[in-house]
């Protein structure tokens, strides 16, 4: 507390220099020196005071010493014209009185005085100091010599004071004796030559009073100057929000003291959050979407501990459910000794572009579909036309001696073979161009490299060789796999694109390699073509930048690339030298899962005593699924579609049912629900199986339902083992 005035203080030094004393002694160490004095406004701490009143104990010779510090110079300050309008019409008990009511609380406004007027020329003076306030004895030593010299101020000789023996720290008596009083002629004459003087104290108080309005003006105008700025600065608040809405911005801090987030109106807009601007940082991590909170939470630790920029997108859940994309840029803010107080930044909305770059991205992939289409007819044709000769062969063998089997294994297992290999083109081809997912995982590199390899051989076969090094034991990445397969498939045919078409196909070099190297994961494709021109380099990753001719492509497929890796947390290097080849680098950090995410783990076979309902709109699928589950020793009932199985699931118990995902009138999804409705015990027992050409309603219903999914086509082995796994979860 400021509670000692600047004017006091200096009465302190003024004595003791005029004891021969040197002050410096007294705020030696107290950060104060002689530019401490210079406002007579300013006030020191209770504190500092009596650190200096000790010293000057000390340095004057002890407490008795104390009392007779203040001694006031000659003539004082009694020439002044106020001074003298005081003595001329003022007593010296009025004096006192004025002093004890007025001067002693302006010069310590923890200290309380009482004049009490005694008879014989005598009075008491008593001081009461706040008890809250140590250390006052001093001070209250210090105040017999100001008593002593008030009646000095009046032209009359010093009053006798004595300090009573009863004073405690905090309260003082003084005994007074008054000199007396000058004469009542003596008191005219002086009243006679105030009066004379005081044309010029009425001049002095007009030049003052001139002064004094003068600065009132001065004031007003900085009022209205003030009031101005802040109706413009409310104006700018008013543009600025408007900005920010439109911009879909929103403004946060984060105090660490009180541990409050602060947002703007637009934030709570974005956040989904109502009621006060200010909460806890909890209300918004509620609504991070629970599959991004590990990374928000892993980011925030990482500005916090390290001062790392925080630069992320996620997601939030809305209160009414539906999902918003933002994008959250901040940064922590430390104070002048590096101790953190908070943080700033601010969230977007970025739903739309996150909508628009997916929309780009399948765009991109649906290119590069079309460019593959022609080799993948010519893949598939391949398979397909010695699977039918065989066929052909078969018909006629078995109508030549419809007993006789011998030689029809080989054409069987042919067939076979060429089925398979069409059955892992269009499976590739699927995952490939099946519409932008959000689900991440964690993959093995050299298993995606492959699949990216199978769909692109038909291209690349024709203009370059293909040399592949894919470490199988690579460590795991987290990615979603039709956005890494993308980017492979991306780099792939750009170096097909690269090779000199007047080479021969045998001197085009393709080399695809993965690699862990510590807590990183490295896919490089690598060709011996064109290479790329520097001035080309800069531009390289632009959208709808692109160095080849009309119908080439879009100039998205690397923008795309740098993209999808960078969501994934990773980069995209380039080397490269033209004449010489490119090296297409994507670094990507390693995942914390030691396996990588398998739909169907694997069990043991399923009991042949399996009660299994098969619904299928397809007959030629029904009954070929059901004739392979009852050679393995199942009891299959048969269901021609939605509503004919949904009935029979009413109605009879099953061990497991596997329904087509994708069929009209009830789906899929339409039979499990209802099932949940009406049996739900029976609801988890559901298999699903699809083909394909997935909504994004079914998509979702996959993703939240919880169930076995099986691709058509697939093994009698894989339906086993989900039978067996719905079977022992009852």
């Amino acid at each position: 507390m400021k509670e000692v005035s600047v004017p006091t203080a200096a009465l302190l030094l003024d004595a003791l220099e005029r004891r021969g004393l040197a002050p410096d002694e007294v705020w030696a160490g107290l950060n104060i020196s002689r530019a401490s004095f210079a406002d007579p406004r300013r006030r020191f701490d209770w504190e500092l005071w009596v650190e200096m009143m000790a010293r000057a104990e000390v340095a004057c010779g002890g407490a008795e010493a104390m009392q007779r510090l203040f001694v006031p110079g000659a003539g004082g300050r009694t020439g002044h014209p106020f001074v003298q309008l005081a003595n001329a019409f003022l007593s010296i008990h009025d004096v006192y009185a004025l002093f004890a009511r007025w001067g002693l609380s302006r010069a310590l406004v923890v200290a309380r005085g009482r004049f009490v007027p005694l008879p014989d020329g005598k009075a008491r003076f008593s001081v009461t100091i706040d008890p809250e306030r140590a250390g006052s004895l001093p001070t209250l030593r210090f105040i017999v010599g100001i008593l002593r010299s008030l009646p000095t101020l009046q032209g009359l000789t010093e009053a006798r004071v004595t300090m009573s023996n009863g004073a405690t720290d905090h309260r003082a008596d003084y005994e007074v004796v008054l000199p007396k009083e000058r004469s009542l002629v003596t008191r005219a004459g002086r009243i006679l030559r105030v009066l004379g003087g005081a044309a010029a104290a009425l001049e002095e108080l007009e030049a003052q009073s001139a002064e004094i309005g003068l600065k009132n003006r001065q004031l007003e105008e900085q009022v209205a100057e003030l009031a101005r700025t802040t109706k413009s600065l409310e104006e700018r608040d008013e543009w600025l929000e408007l900005a920010l809405d439109a911009g879909k911005l929103g403004l946060w801090r984060w105090d660490s003291s009180t541990r409050t987030l602060h947002r703007s109106p637009g934030a709570n807009r974005l956040l989904g959050l109502d009621g006060p601007e200010e909460s806890g940082a909890d209300r918004w991590l509620d609504r991070v979407h629970r599959d991004d909170l590990a990374e928000v939470l892993s980011a925030v630790r990482r500005a916090l501990d390290h001062g790392e920029a925080l630069d992320l997108q996620h997601r939030l859940v809305r209160p009414d459910g539906t999902l918003a994309w933002v994008h959250t840029v901040g940064r922590v803010v430390r104070d002048e000794k590096g101790h953190l107080t908070g943080a700033v930044g601010t969230v977007a909305d970025i739903t739309e572009e996150r909508a628009i770059e997916a929309k780009l991205r399948f765009a991109d992939r649906l290119i590069s579909a079309g460019t593959l289409a022609a080799g993948v007819a010519h893949e598939v044709n391949n398979p397909l036309a010695y699977v039918m000769g065989n066929l052909e062969l078969l018909e006629e063998r078995l109508r030549e001696d419809p007993r006789g089997s011998a030689g029809l294994e080989s054409f069987l297992a042919d067939m076979t073979d060429g089925l398979g290999r069409i059955r892992d083109i269009v499976r590739d081809l699927r995952a490939f161009s099946r519409p932008e997912e959000e689900h991440v995982k964690a993959l093995d590199v050299a298993e995606v490299g492959r699949a990216a390899l199978r769909i692109v051989a038909s291209v690349v076969r024709h203009r370059a060789r293909v040399e592949v090094d894919l470490d199988h034991a690579a460590p795991l990445v987290e990615a979603n796999e039709s956005r890494l397969g993308q980017v492979l498939v991306n780099l792939i045919i750009n170096a097909s694109d690269a090779m000199p078409e007047q080479r021969p196909v045998s001197e085009n070099v393709i080399r695809v390699r993965a690699r862990g190297e510590g807590d990183e994961v490295i896919l490089e494709v690598i060709d011996n073509g064109a290479g790329i021109a520097p001035e080309v380099l800069p531009r390289l990753f632009d959208p709808f930048f692109t160095t080849k001719s009309v119908g080439g492509g879009m100039g998205l497929g690397l923008s795309v690339c740098q993209s999808i890796v960078t969501a994934l947390h990773g980069r995209i290097e380039v080397d490269t030298a033209v004449g010489r080849g490119s090296t297409f680098r994507v670094v990507l950090p390693t995942s914390t899962r030691r396996t990588a995410t398998s739909t169907i783990p694997e069990v043991g076979a399923a009991p042949s005593s399996l009660h299994v309902l098969v619904i299928d709109d397809e007959p030629l699928v029904r009954r070929s699924i059901s004739a392979l589950l009852e050679r393995r020793g199942l009891t299959v009932t048969q269901a021609d579609g939605g509503p004919a199985g949904l009935a029979l699931a009413l109605e009879k118990p099953f061990d497991a049912i596997l329904c087509d995902l994708m069929m009209p009138d009830v789906t899929g999804a339409d039979l499990h629900a209802a099932l949940l409705r009406d049996r739900p015990e029976l609801a988890q027992k559901v298999v699903l199986m699809t083909g394909g050409a997935v909504t994004a309603s079914a998509r979702e219903f996959i993703a939240n339902a919880g169930l076995t999914v099986l691709q058509k086509p697939f093994s009698v082995q894989a339906a086993l083992e989900a039978f067996e796994r719905v079977a022992s979860a009852s």
